[in-house]
């Protein structure tokens, strides 16, 4: 995406429980840009959402966020 579509940033959004995509997230650079508290809907139930981003320049560098 940023090299051929020379994107300035990908973003995403990922609910709360979402544990295992949140920590592949991570662990590839992603960093938390901020909470949409309430936003999803699940069985029944609202929950947060996480805003994740990855910057061009990071993802080039290898630049790892220090914590979530």
């Amino acid at each position: 995406a940023f090299s051929r579509e020379r994107l300035f940033k990908v973003w995403l959004t990922v609910h709360v429980q979402n544990v295992q995509a949140i920590a592949a997230y991570v662990a590839v650079g992603f960093r938390l840009e901020g909470i949409l508290r309430g936003e999803f809907q699940l069985g029944g139930r609202r929950l947060d959402v996480l805003r994740m981003s990855l910057l061009a320049e990071e993802f080039r560098t290898g630049s790892k966020p220090r914590t979530l």
